[in-house]
């Protein structure tokens, strides 16, 4: 199987230079402007549609937003979107369940060292699944990649793959040495896609069982919706400035449902000490951000929902302290944090807008969830009452 780098695992320059590259297209791409506002805003008028269509019947929310989330990641990374019924949006969407299954291990070895004995005798048949699927994947991605070079034009970027190639080939030109390559093209679409799609998912799916068992608020956000953005403008994401409340239940729910609670693991390139403990070169680190996000030198009553931890004390403004930090911190926080920042934005609201979201008769809120590689919700069921 060919190997792929990939900003996920690099380290030094080679990071910087990746890291830098995908910040500038996110931003160039138009998350905050209007072309990726767009993509996403056309994925959840087909989400409201469907929504519409179920008449207050009760709905699996997770179904409709796994193949809606990942589309928003596909027409980043490949310039469109696939219908649910699909054959390709269900091939795409079966690789990323397979990879996801088998990373389940390691998250498991490395929290309990015990089981990697155990776990070592299945290594053999997980670890070609995990090739087949990885291949599948790649394969996929190559395809794509020749296509978009036999149609790049370079006045006109329509997503991460023309954007690379098109970077790439200025570089050659100059015959300039960077970390620009077919290989590192394959690998960084590839953890775009799996690793894009979920948190914004996840997020949302927390955001609309909190929003069913506190209607009050509900109530309060929809007012603030209908007084700003009205029932017949879809919203945009300039209007989340003028949304300080809605923008504070986004917020708190990123708090207090944090769907990375540990991070992204890494390791230390050599011997450090932090506040007098001695860390070993190539030692496991993570960042318990579920711990500053739940501790009570920061927060108030940090095991319940809040959303005025984020607004100002006449409620008029958004504040975001600095120990909020649910994409991590320092230099090697998730670049992908406006994506979903956005996507959680204009699908929260767009529903808001048009619909009033409650439990099914006679359930009761369950706010334990479940960690895998998120912290997830084991309750989906919803219902959606039109407005």
């Amino acid at each position: 199987m060919e190997t792929c780098s990939d900003i996920a695992v690099a380290n030094g320059n080679l990071w910087r230079e990746q890291r830098r590259f995908s910040v500038h297209i996110l931003r160039n791409l138009g998350f905050g402007k209007t072309k990726m506002e767009d993509h996403i805003q056309d994925e959840i008028n087909i989400i409201l549609a469907h929504l519409a269509s179920l008449d207050g019947t009760v709905c699996d929310i997770r179904k409709l937003l796994v193949p809606s989330m990942s589309n928003i990641i596909s027409a980043f990374v490949f310039g469109r979107r696939f219908d649910y019924d699909d054959p390709t949006r269900k091939y795409l969407d079966k690789r990323a369940t397979e990879f996801q299954d088998y990373i389940k291990q390691f998250d498991l070895k490395t929290f309990f060292p015990w089981m990697k004995r155990f776990l070592s005798l299945l290594k053999p048949k997980e670890s070609r699944k995990f090739q087949e699927t990885s291949e599948q994947l790649l394969s996929f991605i190559r395809e794509e990649t020749d296509n978009h070079k036999k149609t790049l034009d370079e006045n006109n970027v329509r997503d991460y793959i023309d954007a690379f190639l098109m970077e790439m080939k200025e570089r050659q030109k100059r015959n300039k040495t960077s970390s620009f390559s077919d290989n590192m093209l394959y690998g960084n679409a590839q953890v775009w896609f799996l690793g894009g799609s979920n948190p914004i998912r996840t997020a949302i799916e927390w955001c609309l069982l909190t929003i069913a068992a506190y209607p009050d608020v509900q109530k309060r956000v929809q007012t603030e919706i209908d007084s700003v953005i009205g029932r017949e403008r879809s919203p945009c994401w300039a209007d989340h400035v003028f949304l300080p409340y809605t923008q504070a239940v986004l917020y708190e729910v990123q708090r207090w449902q944090t769907v990375n609670p540990l991070g992204i693991l890494r390791y230390t390139r050599e011997d450090t000490t932090v506040q007098g403990y001695n860390i070993p070169k190539e030692t496991i680190v993570m960042n318990n951000i579920w711990a500053v996000h739940h501790d009570p030198r920061y927060w108030k009553n940090p095991g319940e929902f809040f959303p005025e931890h984020f607004l100002s004390q006449d409620g008029a403004t958004v504040v975001k302290p600095e120990h909020f930090i649910p994409f991590s911190m320092g230099k090697r926080s998730c670049p992908g944090e406006k994506l979903t920042n956005i996507g959680m934005f204009l699908c929260f609201v767009s529903i808001l807008q048009h619909f009033t979201v409650a439990l099914p008769a006679g359930e009761r809120p369950n706010f334990d969830g479940v960690f895998e590689l998120s912290w997830d919700t084991k309750f989906h069921h919803i219902v959606f009452l039109s407005r």
